[in-house]
């Protein structure tokens, strides 16, 4: 077993395929008579059981649309699983962090999760443990007390949710290439793996920053080419979001002020409508080869 895991936390870093490691959408939600790509991707996920799993407490905003529309808007009961706590994170408040950073982003998180009714479990992993996915995977295996107890850790923390979807980062590039996302990506796929035909439905964001904090800040597609890639138009309306959902990053951004200033919130809020966009991929599709997504992380 743990040679398995192993192996498959390996692949998932970019070496290889780790066959059989997720479900697909079944055939009833890919026929759905909804007309845009937002349409069906949201009625997927309107009044299910999602649980996001991202490695530090400000990493949901990256696909707070998304989630602020299935979760606020559509009924959906969600969940984040955070592992670690941030204690590498800047102090961007002007009064400080006190007592420390760690309560501060503890803080932080529970407001953001309030904004989507979402439920936070908080893991422990060591923020910034490696300057490379495989060095946090190594750091996390340690603090673990093993490869088994480590991606144990995950599954447990899975099933304590009680999922229908998984939404989480791809370890490929992990949207901004910081190795905890990519890691945090690789032990979802281990996991997953290992809760074989158990396993819920799971999604990996295909989204990347696009432009400065000089400018305007928003995602775009990390491969645009990528047809499989699911694209959320965040230029929805929605009642929750108060007008366009792209709200809900500009609310999440703002609960986490220990790591956004008012400068980079305004320029997500300047981010053009083309850039106002979220992107999932099935995430059994991102474990196979694909040049496409060679080389884009250093």
């Amino acid at each position: 077993m743990r040679a398995m895991v192993t192996t498959c936390l390996g692949l998932a870093l970019g070496l290889g395929s780790c066959g059989g490691s997720t479900a697909t959408p079944d055939a009833a939600a890919t026929s759905d008579a909804a007309t845009t790509p937002s349409d069906q991707l949201i009625a997927r996920l309107a009044g299910k059981r999602i649980l996001w799993i991202g490695a530090h407490p400000d990493d949901e905003s990256t696909i707070a649309p998304i989630l602020g529309e299935a979760c606020v808007d559509q009924h959906a009961v969600c969940s984040f699983l955070v592992l670690t706590r941030g204690e590498s994170g800047n102090c961007a408040r002007l009064d400080g962090c006190l007592p420390d950073l760690v309560t501060v982003r503890m803080q932080e998180l529970a407001a953001a999760a309030q904004i989507y009714g979402a439920t936070v479990l908080q893991g422990s992993l060591p923020d910034g443990a490696a300057s490379d996915p495989a060095g946090v995977i190594a750091a996390w295996t340690t603090a673990a007390g093993g490869t088994d107890a480590l991606v144990r850790s995950v599954t447990e923390a899975i099933a304590s949710a009680h999922p229908d979807v998984i939404v989480t980062f791809d370890a490929r590039h992990g949207t901004t290439c910081h190795p905890d996302h990519r890691a945090a990506g690789a032990l979802v796929q281990a996991g997953l793996t290992q809760l074989g035909a158990a396993a819920p439905d799971a999604y990996v964001s295909e989204a990347r920053l696009d432009g400065t904090a000089e400018t305007s800040f928003g995602f775009v597609a990390v491969v645009p080419d990528d047809a499989r890639a699911i694209h959320y138009d965040a230029n929805r309306v929605t009642a929750g979001a108060g007008g366009a959902t792209w709200n809900y990053v500009l609310k999440n951004l703002a609960a986490h002020a220990s790591q956004f200033t008012p400068a980079q919130i305004a320029a997500f809020m300047a981010a053009p409508a083309a850039a106002r966009s979220g992107y999932l991929l099935p995430a059994a599709e991102a474990t196979g080869a694909d040049a496409r997504y060679d080389g884009l992380c250093p």
